[in-house]
């Protein structure tokens, strides 16, 4: 029984050590085709990339404080590392924070000042910030795919146990509406639409 118990202990022993062997052994998995180079910059987010003299950034999912630091590792070594002029975001986010989706915007519309170029291309969902985001692309560098759903929504407060008095809700209240006219207004400035179009 116990020689057994060995030669099992050996075979599994062994057809992990096989298999662990296969596995690291397996090729790296290939970038897309248009990527020629990755950023060899460790500081920089994974969704960043260089090809030729333009910068791709894919922007996806959520929208968040760490979007917004992860936007700004990549938009500093695009800008001064690789001296790149243009920059490809592809965008498919439902939003996220307000405040980290006009960082993002704010931060785009800074580096148009100093000669950059940014072509955002929206695919499956631009909605909520990250509609603020696509429009501070380049003007005629925004395209938005056929089958993109593009949404804006009214501003709302989460809380949770929250006490509240009236002074404080019409405080919340007004903020509300300044970030909502503010958004409306970068909206209106760099797009077609009108503030109608918008209710």
């Amino acid at each position: 029984m116990k020689k057994h118990l060995a030669i099992y202990a050996f075979i599994l022993a062994w057809a992990i050590l096989w298999a662990g062997l296969a596995w690291g052994n397996e090729p790296e998995p290939q970038d897309f085709p248009y990527l020629k180079e990755r950023v060899p910059w460790i500081a920089l987010p994974n969704e960043a990339f260089v090809h030729g003299d333009v910068g791709l950034y894919f922007m996806t999912g959520g929208i968040g404080d760490s979007d917004y630091e992860s936007f700004l590792k990549a938009m500093e070594a695009f800008q001064w590392r690789f001296q790149i002029k243009k920059v490809r975001i592809i965008l498919n986010s439902a939003g996220g924070q307000v405040s980290a989706g006009f960082a993002i915007a704010d931060a785009i519309l800074e580096a148009q000042t100093q000669g950059m170029t940014f072509e955002i291309r929206g695919y499956g969902v631009v909605g909520s910030a990250a509609v603020v985001i696509f429009a501070a692309g380049s003007l005629g560098q925004r395209y938005l795919s056929p089958l993109a759903l593009v949404f804006l929504h009214e501003f709302s407060l989460a809380k949770f146990l929250d006490i509240s008095n009236t002074t404080k809700q019409r405080r919340e209240a007004e903020f509300l509406e300044m970030r909502e006219n503010l958004y409306r207004q970068i909206i209106i400035s760099r797009s077609k639409l009108t503030a109608n179009q918008l209710r």
